[in-house]
């Protein structure tokens, strides 16, 4: 009887005990069930938009890397021909420099001021003067600074056998501070009106470096440009076939300068290397001389100008391949 009764209690034993189990878990159920949904509410952060996107490094490794080199743009390729590129000057030191100015005479005031005024304004290698008074003899007083010198004076025709007239003298010069190899003069053609002048061009050949250099300067007839500058242009015409029966404006270094009286001389010296172009007072270079560093200017003395032209000036390289 105590048996049954001892296995009855046991029974009833595990019974509850089965009961306070199946309790826990259930309790233990209800409090993981909010728990395993949040963690399916988990957002995939590959399906997020751009916009939407935390861009923290734990975020960035979960972008797929392949995709992302997929959708990155290739860089553009660009073929760069060499001849494009703008390459330095080796050098662009100037071989030297000019200067062209009509002096005008002793109209505004004395030669000897000036020549002083020009050489405090210009340090320039070469000078081709224009209306130096006299048969140029002036010149000696700038010697000291420009002792290579050639000159050439044109004369009137006007009032040559009137005896109670002194006879009209002025002149033409390539001054130097480098050698001159050699040189000639030529009278282009006479004035047809007015006093009727003769006209010379001069020429020098001048040692720049390891450079020479055909320079050619000239004062060109005025005629008050009748008949649509006829005598002017006819001028400009025989100064450039002087030019060529020396030299070769095509092949070689040549430079032209001077006052032209004749704006238009792109027909007899073609190139794209012009000091003030739109002016008679000019300087032009054949296809190897490189102008820079230009200036026009016009010296003052007492605050009056001392001629009626500018003086023109630049430096120059000679572009040898």
């Amino acid at each position: 009887m105590v048996l049954i009764l001892t296995y009855v209690l046991f029974i009833i034993s595990c019974a509850r005990a089965d009961q306070e189990s199946q309790r826990r878990f259930d309790s233990t159920e209800d409090r993981m069930v909010p728990t395993h949904e949040n963690r399916s509410e988990k957002k995939d952060t590959h399906n997020v938009p751009k916009d939407n996107y935390n861009y923290r490094s734990e975020i960035v490794n979960d972008v797929d890397p392949v995709k992302v080199l997929e959708e990155k743009e290739p860089p553009a390729i660009t073929n760069i021909d060499p001849s494009d590129i703008e390459k330095p000057q080796d050098n662009d030191e100037p071989d030297g420099s000019l200067l062209t100015f009509n002096l005008h005479g002793e109209v505004e005031t004395s030669i000897d001021n000036k020549f002083r005024l020009l050489l405090d304004s210009t340090d320039a290698t070469v000078l081709c003067l224009q209306e130096i008074p006299g048969n140029g003899d002036s010149l000696d007083k700038i010697s000291g600074k420009y002792p290579h010198q050639i000159v050439a004076t044109n004369t009137t025709k006007k009032g040559k056998f009137e005896f109670w007239k002194r006879q009209k003298k002025t002149s033409v010069s390539i001054v130097s501070k480098n050698p001159i190899i050699s040189s000639a003069t030529k009278v282009i053609q006479r004035d047809p009106g007015g006093d009727e002048w003769n006209r010379h061009a001069v020429y020098a050949k001048i040692l720049f470096d390891q450079n020479s250099v055909d320079i050619f300067c000239y004062h060109n007839t005025y005629n008050w440009h009748k008949d649509q500058s006829a005598a002017e242009e006819e001028g400009v015409k025989k100064f450039k076939d002087w030019v060529n029966e020396i030299s070769n404006w095509s092949e070689n270094d040549i430079i032209v300068l001077g006052d032209f009286n004749f704006v238009e001389l792109d027909p007899y010296f073609q190139t794209n290397q012009v000091v003030n172009p739109s002016s008679i007072d000019q300087i032009r270079g054949s296809k190897n001389v490189r102008f820079f560093n230009h200036s026009v200017f016009l010296p003052e003395y007492s605050g009056q100008e001392i001629s009626d032209h500018d003086a023109v000036e630049t430096d120059f390289k000679i572009d040898t391949l």
